[in-house]
């Protein structure tokens, strides 16, 4: 055989496998995306919700607010006592008398990305490449008796986020993220459940936080609307600290 006819024959069979690989996993997401109705998504400017934050044996009443773009408040209390932490698209801060911090201070740069990401509320998936990740298909998994579809996205940080999507419904079940806080590294997972929709919009009403296989907090959704106004002071950081 022509030895430019096997060199080229050896070259597409190199190529083949991460181009199907590429197909499916572009499949794969334009499946979840039509399933969570992300086009809709896309439309809503506002973010509200109202629920309980269960943490160390303490149950917290939180109410968090989200704005396009990139903007975030989370408050919650306990017998009286509040914590808030904000973020309004340039610098975040908080308020955590639980950890004996009763007076507006900057977040950490680590927590300000945290925050900024969850402010996102497109997604990480959602444009991943616009955003400067790189995401790769795995091979599928089982969750119990669920067949999932593995998704792993990089950072250029370094952290490391692994979804768990139902095969059947393209649903998020679960996430296992790896990332360096202050110089260590950590890792956790994070499950989805109670699905519901929301304007058309899927949404997880519980969200369990865990680490090593124990629970450290667990959140329970009672209330999720959109488009609410929602003024800008509010994310802004208290003037005795800017």
């Amino acid at each position: 055989m022509n030895r430019y006819l096997t060199a080229t024959i050896i070259f597409l069979f190199s190529i083949i496998p991460g181009s199907l690989q590429a197909q499916e996993l572009s499949a794969i997401l334009e499946n979840h995306f039509k399933v969570i109705g992300q086009e809709k998504l896309l439309q809503v400017e506002t973010i509200t919700t109202e629920g309980t934050l269960l943490q160390a044996g303490i149950t917290f009443q939180v109410k968090s607010f989200m704005k396009r773009p990139n903007k975030i408040r989370i408050q919650g209390s306990y017998q009286n006592t509040a914590f808030i932490q904000a973020y309004n698209g340039s610098v975040a801060w908080g308020v955590n008398p639980f950890a004996g911090i009763t007076k507006a201070q900057k977040l950490s740069d680590e927590e300000t990305v945290k925050l900024s990401e969850q402010a996102n509320f497109d997604g990480l998936l959602f444009t991943y490449q616009e955003q400067g990740y790189k995401a790769e298909l795995l091979d599928p998994q089982n969750i119990g008796d669920i067949l999932v579809d593995v998704i792993k996205l990089s950072k250029p940080d370094g952290t490391e986020i692994t979804y768990y999507l139902d095969s059947e419904t393209s649903v998020i079940l679960r996430s296992h993220t790896k990332m360096v806080i202050g110089g260590i590294e950590r890792e956790y997972d994070t499950t989805f459940r109670d699905y519901k929709f929301v304007d058309g919009i899927l949404f997880p009403f519980t969200v369990d936080v865990s680490v090593k296989g124990q629970e450290v907090m667990n959140y329970r959704f009672t209330k999720i609307e959109l488009n609410k106004s929602i003024p800008d002071f509010i994310f802004n950081m208290p003037k005795e600290i800017e």
